[in-house]
């Protein structure tokens, strides 16, 4: 694989991501929203899993791919990056996927930290960078499955992107 092939399946693996990415990024943005502010289950997952955050994160990664869509039908270059032919793809169905995959993957995380006994907010290297990750590729798997070399640059890009989202968000005071 030469350096121009690994620069393009990165750029089609965030391109691909994107949706995914965005559903665990909103929660964020929108938690002072008054809007079924009520947690999916306090005890099982802690407080800060809400319906609200489910409701947005999804809402976001179907709007996502509605506009990767639009891009892919409208301009050839987003055609030539994107590993999904979008112009076959139900949009709904694909944001969903991976929205609601990716933060089921986030909700089975929390479980298995609220069992090992760790507080909200503190971090559980290194399953706080995979888990929506591998939940938004399970769940999209139904009806995509990406390669092989799609799937490591995924896994890795993702966890270096979420450590420097999360060090952004402190500095920046939103977390």
């Amino acid at each position: 694989m030469f350096i121009g092939d690994i620069i393009e399946a990165v750029i089609e693996s965030i391109w691909f991501m994107m949706p995914a990415y965005a559903a665990t990024i909103i929660p964020i943005y929108v938690r002072k929203i008054n809007f079924l502010d009520y947690p999916v289950n306090e005890k099982l997952f802690g407080k800060n899993k809400t319906y609200r955050g489910f409701l947005f994160g999804i809402l976001s990664a179907i709007l996502i791919v509605y506009l990767q869509v639009w891009l892919y039908n409208k301009y050839f270059v987003m055609r030539a990056l994107s590993i999904v032919l979008y112009d076959r793809v139900d949009y709904v169905l694909f944001g969903f996927l991976l929205g609601f995959g990716s933060l089921s993957g986030d909700l089975v995380k929390s479980y298995f930290k609220r069992k090992a006994g760790i507080k909200e907010g503190r971090q559980w290297l290194p399953y706080d960078s995979i888990d929506y990750v591998i939940g938004a590729l399970v769940f999209i798997s139904f009806i995509f499955v990406p390669s092989l070399v799609h799937l490591i640059i995924i896994i890795i890009l993702s966890t270096l992107l979420h450590y420097s989202f999360v060090r952004m968000s402190y500095n920046l005071k939103i977390r």
